[in-house]
């Protein structure tokens, strides 16, 4: 029989021992846990210690509270007293029949008790986090490091729902087939970012762990999602101006005000994509060069739970590359 609990007694992270003692929801909680979970998806304690931080000045007490509302039977809320409001997701661990490592720091989610809190508070989100789990994470892990950044900045974080109900959109777009050299339209495909928010300026991100395709014939195109079939998306839905007013499509799939820009932040764990990514752009975009395509190199390591990962605040602060461009510095409101 696989043990729950190592030599000192302690349970290990899989393993949830309840506990009857009693807490509160506070607005803490409610800003600094519960909404960052709800608009960024599963977090790890050092995300969430950062947002916490905002509302609470004691670290050592907030990452207890989180064991604490994943455990405890007695929780109330306004005028109900019931069980946990957070959960650990079971993905984060391994196989049944492996014991899960005390030194991995945990990933958090709401239960359904806490989603439900969360409503009832005027505060909830109704964002779709889709993708595989540790695609979740990864994407998780690069717009709460950015909400964080703006939130330090004191700049305003606007999260997808305000921006589009959906935030997939169809986009026209030609490819060429290598083989016969004939092109073909295709005006039938949704886009869909893995998220989409606005700071000073609006941003799709796209999160890539590695495991895309870049080119594709015209048949696997038609299939599936790759890097070329992206790059001409985006060419067309920032790129092309819709009438002499200098409307963008974007304009009209998403509540973005027209003075205002749409970047695309390309986020991958290789950095043979990034190059790869860089040569799609410049075989496509007018004059071999593209101002609005942002791509950046993380190493897969800062979304592990086994490498200590903290907030990514460098995506902020340090430039990222654009093909044929300078690079370009999110943390700078000037024009690049």
């Amino acid at each position: 029989m696989l043990k729950t609990h190592d030599k000192l007694d302690r349970a290990f992270p899989n393993q949830i021992v309840l506990i009857d003692d009693a807490f509160t929801v506070t607005d803490a909680d409610l800003y600094g846990t519960f909404e960052p979970i709800n608009l960024h998806g599963p977090l790890f304690t050092s995300y969430l210690l950062d947002f916490a931080a905002f509302y609470r000045d004691t670290p050592r007490y907030t990452k207890d509270r989180l064991g604490w509302l994943a455990r405890s039977t007695n929780i109330r809320h306004e005028s109900e007293v019931a069980g946990p409001v957070l959960l650990r997701p079971k993905q984060q661990f391994p196989g049944p029949f492996e014991r899960p490592s005390r030194n991995m720091m945990l990933l958090h989610a709401l239960s359904p008790r806490g989603e439900a809190i969360l409503k009832k508070s005027g505060r909830y989100h109704p964002i779709k986090h889709g993708g595989w789990f540790e695609h979740q994470t990864a994407n998780g892990c690069i717009t709460a490091s950015l909400h964080l950044a703006a939130l330090h900045a004191e700049q305003t974080f606007i999260p997808p729902d305000r921006l589009a109900e959906d935030i997939g959109v169809t986009v026209p777009y030609t490819i060429k087939d290598k083989k016969s050299g004939t092109s073909k339209d295709f005006d039938n495909h949704r886009l869909v970012p893995d998220y989409l928010f606005g700071v000073d300026r609006y941003y799709a991100v796209e999160t890539d762990l590695g495991n895309e395709v870049g080119r594709a014939d015209m048949d696997q195109t038609h299939r599936r999602k790759t890097y070329e079939r992206m790059v001409l998306q985006y060419l067309e839905l920032i790129g092309r101006s819709q009438d002499d007013a200098g409307t963008k499509l974007y304009n009209t799939a998403y509540r973005i005000p027209r003075n205002k820009a749409l970047l695309v932040l390309f986020v991958t764990t290789e950095r043979s994509k990034l190059d790869l990514m860089e040569s799609i752009i410049k075989q496509h975009a007018p004059g071999g060069a593209c101002n609005f395509i942002l791509m950046k190199h993380v190493p897969a390591e800062a979304f592990s739970a086994y490498h200590s990962p903290k907030p990514l605040y460098t995506l902020w602060t340090e430039p990222w590359k654009r093909a044929g461009r300078r690079d370009f510095y999110i943390n700078n409101p000037a024009r690049q």
